[in-house]
């Protein structure tokens, strides 16, 4: 009776706990009752929501898209046209998806909604209202690429000793994989600290792991380059997947009437087939509906559709790889017809440098030749001044002897001789050189 006591007391803290943590963590504006926004004609609720692609995530651009998003927002439309109502709705960001059903589970707000992908199941039906179903839920067994088929599900479950499990907290993928665990295979060792994606992520990186995702989470995954395999053994059909709202909501009549109408659905429908593809949604839509409602070849054209993911991704990363190598050539190409333009561009201006100096050499060469002709060419013309005067003077010098001689002046002849005979030794000592002193020449 204690121990029940205790218990119990346990949890009511534990209750409170996260409701007070959640609550700090977002804080979502005051709703309306649908019995005032009726009457008013006007009002708001508010929709927790926690990123989950493609039903409701933020895009490029920071606006909040996806299935469950646009599924909300037409039912501001289906009020106006149906009530005459002018309905706003505040999309408030619960940062994580544990946080949102506790916090509407005890939440007194008549207007509170939740967005997140979520299934409906006896036990939560027990802690808020949910909406009627807008799309088939199955979780499907995943495994990593190097376990093998399995035919049947005693052969998967022989595995399980061998096996570590993946999954997400709170989710009805963590309510399958212990169901397994307990039933089957109580020591497995399963990892739970995961999102819906991770999960895939993990086991497509870690060998003999496997684990319960959502069919349409699967083939965006496997549409996403993810190498994992799907099984077909123990999977776990729901009711589907919902909006969920508080307890105390008065909003049972317009939600039901809403999510139940033939436009909610053909709505349905063409959200599903634009965010997830009209070939992958038909499929998804009736391998997860009930086995009354299932056709008997769509097993069959699912895992067709698988192979044709993995073979098309298999084609596109070829594709890839050989794009890749082409344009690795062509660059290669390039680089190496630049280098070669380069160095020749180098080549012939350093022979074209060289070509200069050399130049250079050379006119600075014939420039002291020219110089040297020059002074050459001045000197000989002195020497052809000299040539032409020295005969001259030499019959003057002739003719002032003969005069001494014929005036019988021996004295002077013999003077005039001597120093002629001087002047010519030396005319002829200076007469191999070009340049002779001043004094010399005086």
């Amino acid at each position: 009776m204690a121990k029940r006591a205790i218990h119990k007391y346990t949890i009511f803290f534990l209750t409170i706990f996260i409701s007070v943590h959640t609550h700090a963590q977002f804080s979502p504006p005051p709703t309306d009752s649908w019995k005032t926004v009726s009457e008013k004609k006007t009002g708001s609720i508010s929709v927790l929501w926690y990123d989950i692609e493609p039903f409701i995530y933020l895009n490029d651009k920071g606006g909040l898209t996806g299935v469950e998003y646009d599924l909300m927002e037409g039912f501001k439309g289906f009020l106006r046209q149906k009530y005459d109502v002018d309905l706003r709705i505040n999309w408030t960001d619960a940062k994580s998806f544990e946080s949102i059903f506790p916090f509407i589970e005890n939440s007194k707000e008549p207007g509170l909604f939740g967005m997140s992908f979520y299934s409906i199941t006896a036990e939560r039906k027990k802690k808020v209202k949910f909406s009627p179903p807008y799309m088939p839920d199955l979780n499907v067994i995943v495994t990593g690429n190097n376990l093998p088929v399995y035919k049947d599900d005693k052969a998967l479950i022989a595995d399980l000793p061998k096996l570590k499990g993946y999954t997400m907290k709170h989710t009805t993928m963590e309510e399958d994989l212990e169901k397994l665990r307990a039933e089957y295979h109580p020591e497995l060792t399963v990892s739970n600290d995961h999102g819906d994606y991770e999960v895939i992520s993990q086991i497509s990186a870690h060998a003999n792991s496997f684990g319960y995702v959502p069919v349409s989470i699967y083939v965006m995954a496997l549409q996403r380059g993810v190498k994992v395999k799907r099984q077909r053994v123990l999977a776990k059909r729901r009711e589907g997947f919902a909006a969920i709202f508080t307890k105390n909501s008065d909003w049972d009549e317009p939600i039901n009437e809403y999510f139940n109408s033939a436009e909610c659905k053909v709505l349905v429908g063409g959200l599903i087939r634009r965010y997830l593809g009209p070939e992958v949604a038909d499929i998804i839509l009736n391998v997860s509906a009930s086995d009354t409602i299932r056709g008997t070849l769509t097993d069959i054209e699912l895992l067709t559709k698988e192979r044709e993911i993995v073979t098309r991704r298999l084609i596109d990363t070829a594709l890839d790889a050989e794009k890749s190598k082409t344009q690795r050539n062509i660059f290669l190409l390039i680089g190496g017809a630049v280098l070669i333009i380069a160095g020749i561009s180098y080549s012939r201006f350093r022979t074209k440098n060289k070509l200069s100096k050399l130049l250079t050499v050379r006119n600075n060469i014939i420039a002291n030749q020219k110089e040297k002709l020059d002074q050459l060419n001045k000197q000989l013309n002195i020497k052809i001044l000299q040539s032409k005067l020295n005969p001259h003077f030499l019959f003057n010098s002739l003719n002032a002897v003969q005069y001494h001689v014929g005036a019988d002046d021996k004295k002077g002849a013999l003077q005039y001789i001597t120093r002629f005979s001087g002047f010519l030794r030396k005319v002829l000592q200076s007469g191999e050189e070009l340049l002779i002193p001043v004094k010399e020449e005086a």
